[in-house]
């Protein structure tokens, strides 16, 4: 055994599957209807102007709301972001989602301040949870790479904070401050084999997304025996009040598969 294999967490004691939470990604404040879904318990905005403005003052909206920080912030926008964050920390919002390891500079005398790492933050073992909880983290998310094995291993080792699971998202290739030539915002490319990306541009920013969806619907009862039942779902892309965004809801509350969708590296394996 090697010495980093010895100093992972050991699996802690069985224990019964707990109450499942639930909290949804939405694109906008458009969304914030969807606080009144009794089994939500709550929503991450993106971080950005825009939402900044529309966002209400309620108290009750305030502490079920969590705000996404961006992974790339270019060096000029920097302190606009700083700005808004002091901002909504001023106005009493607690909860942030970090997707790069600089943004825990943004918190530096905020100590009330609820972070949790996101998925972009690899957690692949309790060695790393460990990690992203002595930096300031308070909550963390698995990677929707991980496969079955490594994330049962992982969810039998309590790191001492809560170990959220996207359970619906899109699947991102590809974010880069390059602009991909000859192709524009909306647009469809597709490979030799047939598979489909769209592409998609938002201030400087290139991003490249796999047309179908990656989901753990149909697996979720198996994974709360594993010790999972936080699940997160990332709706801002189909949309949390569309046609698309209430058939992922109920395929998440009935724990059936969407035929659409794929189980990525879940179902199989890691290469």
């Amino acid at each position: 055994m090697t010495k980093a294999t010895a100093s992972l967490l050991p699996p802690a004691a069985a224990r019964p599957p707990a109450q499942p939470r639930l909290t949804v990604s939405v694109a906008g404040t458009d969304d914030l209807a969807l606080l009144g879904e009794p089994d939500i318990d709550g929503l991450i905005l993106p971080l950005s102007p825009a939402n900044v403005r529309a966002a209400t003052g309620a108290e009750t909206t305030r502490k079920r709301l969590a705000w996404e920080l961006p992974p790339i912030i270019f060096d000029h926008q920097w302190h606009e972001y700083a700005a808004m964050l002091q901002q909504l920390y001023a106005q009493g919002h607690r909860h942030f989602r970090l997707n790069n390891l600089s943004h825990f500079l943004f918190f530096d005398g905020m100590a009330d301040a609820k972070l949790t790492a996101g998925a972009r933050l690899y957690t692949l073992n309790s060695l790393a949870a460990l990690a992203w909880r002595e930096l300031g983290a308070t909550a963390l998310s698995l990677a929707i790479e991980d496969d079955r094995q490594n994330l049962r291993e992982l969810l039998a080792r309590d790191p001492g904070i809560p170990l959220w699971l996207t359970v619906f998202t899109p699947v991102e290739l590809l974010q880069s401050r390059i602009p991909i030539r000859g192709v524009n915002n909306g647009d469809l490319l597709q490979t030799a084999t047939g598979e489909a990306f769209q592409v998609t541009t938002d201030r400087g920013l290139t991003m490249l997304a796999a047309t179908v969806d990656f989901s753990l619907t149909g697996q979720l009862r198996a994974i709360q025996e594993w010790g999972g039942g936080n699940w997160h779902l990332d709706l801002s892309r189909c949309g949390a009040l569309t046609e698309r965004g209430a058939a992922v809801l109920a395929a998440l509350r009935e724990d059936r598969e969407l035929p659409d969708a794929t189980l990525f590296n879940f179902g199989r394996g890691l290469a």
